[in-house]
């Protein structure tokens, strides 16, 4: 059965048809081509909220990963050509593998092989616990694990958003461990920032063919669920932060209050949107564009100082941008956003 057949069927039958429809059977397909890899959501409801058909990589009688151990998945099985068989009262198995596959694509997006270690050292993996009991989604390093609760009538861990956000956290952790007792400034923004951008490349390159994008990618500054947290995760009347934006740093130091951490999170994520919907428009590919900031931006936190400022991240960016060899003048363009957003260069 087709992506599509599947699709049609479960649409017929509305909300929840994944999980609770007796007997139904998903089959999950992994893509031959990694440079094709993705996710391949199915919304009965509305977009990406609360169902998800999932490609995994490969697996043989269980899925085993090096990094990441997701509680439930030692229940999901599989044959040689990465298919797993989940049945109805499998939410857990379900949910746990929908966890696995946005962790492993964020881990792939940003090229972190296996020799990748988390910050408390490569004797212990991440562990991600989907079902938890609490009325949040959490990123915590004594525990060594990320955990997902339920908000208003949400199960955080279906919403691939805030999974994304989450290993965000736990990836620049690992790469900038200073950054994390900071609960203000702009070393706290960095790593909400950070956070953010993950979930919106995320999208970006795994998700794209869900959001209404021109075929010539100029509309993305009106796909509220590319830029937006809060309402794009379905969890939220209104966005908590909005990439979208026009702050600069002048901006927020002459503001009451300099250290908000929403407003100065959004300069960094502006940034970084600013910079994706600018390549965008040289490579008519969001995905393309999103790979291509996703491996600035990896590379830029891994030669920054620790803890970083935004405008210390913005200097790496010129540089790696100034190496760079493009059919567009990508330094001019991180330049020019630079400038804008007023970075001290």
């Amino acid at each position: 059965m087709d992506w599509q057949s599947i699709a049609s069927a479960l649409q017929e039958v509305g909300d929840g048809a994944l999980l609770h429809r007796e007997a139904s059977l998903l089959f999950m397909k992994s893509l031959k081509s990694r440079e094709d890899q993705g996710l391949a959501y199915i919304h009965p409801v509305n977009w990406g909220y609360k169902k998800a058909l999932i490609n995994i990589p490969p697996v043989v009688d269980s899925i085993q990963d090096k990094l990441i151990e997701i509680e439930g998945l030692e229940h999901a099985h599989g044959d040689s050509e990465g298919s797993v068989l989940i049945r109805n009262e499998d939410s857990l198995v379900f949910d746990s593998v929908n966890c696995y596959a946005i962790a492993r694509n964020i881990i792939d997006m940003f090229e972190l092989d296996d020799s990748f270690s988390w910050e408390w050292g490569s004797f212990q993996k991440l562990l991600i616990v989907p079902h938890s009991n609490i009325q949040n989604a959490t990123y915590l390093r004594k525990e060594r694990r990320i955990k997902f609760g339920e908000f208003s009538g949400s199960f955080l861990c279906r919403i691939p958003q805030v999974v994304a956000h989450e290993v965000g956290h736990a990836i620049l952790d690992s790469i900038l461990p200073g950054l994390y007792r900071f609960k203000v400034g702009e070393h706290a923004a960095v790593h909400e920032g950070f956070a953010d951008v993950t979930s919106i490349l995320f999208i970006s390159i795994f998700c794209w063919d869900q959001l209404n994008v021109n075929s010539d990618v100029s509309n993305l500054r009106d796909i509220q669920q590319l830029s937006s947290t809060g309402t794009s995760c379905g969890v939220s009347d209104h966005p908590v932060r909005d990439a979208n934006n026009s702050y600069s740093l002048c901006d927020i130091r002459n503001r009451d209050s300099p250290n908000s951490l929403d407003i100065l999170t959004e300069v960094f994520t502006g940034f970084f949107f600013d910079l994706l919907v600018g390549i965008s428009s040289y490579t008519r590919s969001l995905p393309a564009a999103g790979r291509t900031v996703a491996s600035i931006l990896i590379t830029a936190v891994q030669s920054a100082p620790d803890p970083p400022t935004i405008s210390d991240i913005a200097v790496r960016v010129n540089k790696i941008a100034e190496g760079m060899q493009t059919d567009y003048d990508i330094s001019s363009l991180v330049n020019e956003i630079s400038t804008r957003r007023g970075f001290d260069l």
